[in-house]
């Protein structure tokens, strides 16, 4: 099995970072910024080095460099900041006083509606898998009012298709850590309204090590 891994993400991405230390297993990358300023072009390559291309990025940008040129396997959790899609489409289904999104658009627009959304996450994965990288990636940690929580799911499902569809192999700790109601207590962040704490992190890590066998 691998001794280390290329993280790569938004916010998300810190709890499997404190799991792999925790843990003692090695990684490269971390988080790149949070994840509302992954939706727009946030990289370049040159040659073969990845350069992330933030305002205000520099000194973390040596930590990504080797992107392309590591031979660690890739988690990522880039396009997986779920709860904005979630917020915006609950937000834009209310101001039109209808219960669900369905009432306002067919389930094929919803879909375009997200996969347009997430269309550099997407270019994103299809690059690494164009330059023949290992990509493994999770989703949000599903922490979200309740309200929002089915159109999260919802969008991703439509997400988690569409990066597969690149080769990246889908982490899904869902089972083990949310319910019907969302993150289940013992695994959120104290003081924290999104995130997940590093014990998700190593459920992540763990389905990781389970999938080296494969």
């Amino acid at each position: 099995m691998p001794d280390e891994v290329f993280l790569v993400g938004d916010s998300f991405v810190i709890a499997i970072a404190q799991a792999a230390k925790a843990t003692g297993l090695g990684y490269q990358g971390g988080p790149v910024s949070a994840g509302r300023f992954l939706e727009e072009p946030f990289y370049r390559i040159e040659q073969d080095r990845f350069e992330i291309t933030l305002e205000g990025s520099g000194p973390i940008r040596p930590l990504f460099h080797d992107l392309l040129r590591s031979s660690a396997p890739v988690i990522s959790t880039v396009g997986f900041n779920s709860h904005r899609l979630a917020a915006q489409f609950t937000a834009l289904y209310r101001t039109q006083g209808v219960a669900h999104y369905s009432e306002m658009m067919s389930g094929d627009v919803f879909a375009a509606c997200v996969l347009d959304a997430r269309a550099v996450a997407l270019e994103f994965y299809r690059m690494l898998a164009d330059a023949g990288r290992k990509v493994f990636f999770t989703c949000s940690p599903q922490r979200v009012p309740l309200p929002e929580l089915e159109v999260l799911r919802e969008a991703e499902t439509i997400l988690i298709d569409a990066v597969s569809a690149t080769g990246a192999v889908f982490l899904d700790a869902r089972p083990g850590t949310a319910n019907a109601q969302g993150l289940l207590p013992e695994f959120a962040l104290p003081e924290d309204t999104i995130h997940a704490n590093a014990g998700w992190g190593q459920i992540v890590l763990d389905l990781w090590a389970a999938r080296q066998t494969d």
